[in-house]
């Protein structure tokens, strides 16, 4: 019984990524999963350190870069620098959540609070008839398209073998098959 459970979840997984996508219900989610793991892949392909998905950049930097994006329907990077650099509180909450996942001390200032550098890339696409797995090669091969979105996608971002972290987010136009992607990375600047 066990295993036709497991075979079960697996079939239903499998055949969800293997759907096109229905935009009026676009999993969110799962894209952005299966987006992480091919950045990733690509990486490794590369020999270039993988990326360690941080929650804290997540919910506190990309997920409100990609909203400010999707809600004006327009292709830009929103500025960064009033919550980069002058507030410390998201650097203290990555920098906590990196030591906490490593065990190894941030960097800090006296004048700045954490060593840390983020870098950004943001994508807009639309009328993708595909699927999840397929929009996020699509997205992947844009960005290496762009040499600036290609350095960042492919840079490295370890500190003292301790790798760097990212997120990505997705939004989708109302009404649209208009889609935007954010990643965000981070070089979190460790102590020997």
């Amino acid at each position: 019984m066990k295993h036709i459970i497991i075979l079960s979840f697996l079939f239903s997984f499998f055949i969800s990524k293997a759907q096109k996508i229905d935009y009026n219900h676009f999993d969110k989610k799962l894209f952005e999963k299966i987006l992480f793991e091919q950045l990733n892949d690509l990486r490794k392909s590369i020999n270039v350190d993988t990326l360690v998905w941080s929650n804290i950049l997540y919910k506190e930097v990309t997920v409100k870069q990609v909203s400010i994006v999707t809600k004006e329907n327009r292709l830009y990077h929103p500025d960064l620098e009033k919550m980069w650099k002058d507030s410390t509180r998201v650097r203290n909450l990555i920098s906590n959540e990196s030591e906490k996942k490593f065990g190894v001390k941030t960097q800090r200032s006296t004048f700045d609070g954490p060593s840390m550098w983020i870098s950004e890339n943001i994508y807009r696409g639309y009328n993708f008839d595909v699927t999840y797995e397929e929009l996020a090669n699509i997205v992947l091969s844009a960005f290496d398209k762009s040499p600036g979105h290609r350095m960042k996608q492919r840079g490295i971002y370890a500190h003292f073998n301790k790798p760097g972290l990212a997120s990505c987010s997705v939004g989708v136009v109302p009404n649209s098959k208009i889609i935007f992607v954010g990643f965000n990375f981070v070089t979190v600047f460790r102590e020997e």
